[in-house]
């Protein structure tokens, strides 16, 4: 979709001038071409681990946002030391 291809496309079929439109019939009928399948897989099998990736590292962030709050009210009162 960020292909010159794609935005010529676009602008082909963009009416008004005050408030450009792309009404539902003129998207209908753009030719819109759609990558093979084995590339459609790649991109979905690369994309999948980066994803994991990223929901894994939230889940990190979370549990270790708990324990900042957790921690640092007994940090400041004294309540647990850290080792030096």
């Amino acid at each position: 979709m960020r292909t010159r291809l794609f935005s010529q496309t676009i602008d082909e079929h963009v009416s008004g001038s005050a408030q450009p439109q792309l009404p539902i019939r003129d998207i209908r009928k753009m030719i819109i071409p759609n990558p093979p399948k084995e590339k459609i897989n790649t991109f979905i099998n690369e994309a999948s681990s980066l994803y994991k990736k990223i929901f894994n590292n939230e889940s990190q962030i979370r549990t270790l946002e708990k324990l900042r709050y957790t921690l640092l009210p007994k940090l400041m009162s004294g309540e647990v030391r850290v080792a030096v």
